[in-house]
C-alpha cells in the first residue's frame, strides 16, 4: 500500500522470534487482551486475503475490515472501513529478524480515500493509536519479550 495520509508509524526491536510475533498478529479476536486501544476484533474465518471482520477501537465507531496483504512472517494489511467508504485505513504490520535475534516490528496506520485529510485531522489521534508506541509496548509484553530499542 503506498500513498495517502500516514497517521502514525512506529517501529521497535522486540525480544521475540518473527513467528511468535505473527502468531500473535494472526490471533485477531484475542488482539483485545493486550492492544491497548481495542474493545473487541474478530474475523468471520481464518486470517487470509479476503477474509473480511470488524473490530471496535475505543472511542471510535466499529470498523469492518478485510485482510489485503499476508505475507507469513513479513506483512500483514487490513483495510478497515470507517462508515461510508469516503475514507480507508489501512492498519500495515511489518515484520523482519533482527541483526541480533529478536524481531523488527512496524505498525502503520494510514488513510485513503477522497476525505482521508478532513478524517484525518478529526479522528487522527483515535486512528493513529493502532500504531502508537504504547500498541508495541503491549505487544511486547504479551510476548514477554521486552521492547529493547525504538529500530
Amino acid at each position: 500500500m503506498t500513498g495517502g495520509r500516514v497517521l502514525a508509524e512506529t517501529t521497535v526491536r522486540i525480544d521475540a522470534t518473527p513467528a511468535e510475533v505473527w502468531a500473535l498478529w494472526l490471533d485477531i479476536t484475542a488482539r483485545p487482551s493486550w492492544h491497548p486501544r481495542l474493545d473487541w476484533a474478530r474475523l468471520d474465518g481464518p486470517p487470509a486475503v479476503g477474509v473480511r471482520g470488524a473490530w471496535q477501537p475505543t472511542g471510535v465507531r466499529p470498523v469492518r475490515v478485510e485482510v489485503t496483504q499476508l505475507e507469513p512472517e513479513r506483512r500483514l494489511v487490513l483495510r478497515g472501513t470507517h462508515g461510508p467508504p469516503v475514507a480507508r485505513g489501512h492498519y500495515e504490520h511489518m515484520l523482519a529478524p533482527a541483526a541480533h535475534g529478536g524481531s523488527v516490528v512496524t505498525h502503520r496506520m494510514r488513510l485513503t480515500g477522497p476525505l482521508a485529510a478532513p478524517i484525518g485531522r478529526l479522528l487522527g489521534g483515535a486512528l493513529g493509536a493502532f500504531a502508537a508506541p504504547p500498541a508495541l509496548e503491549a505487544l511486547a509484553a504479551a510476548l514477554g519479550a521486552p521492547r529493547t530499542s525504538r529500530a
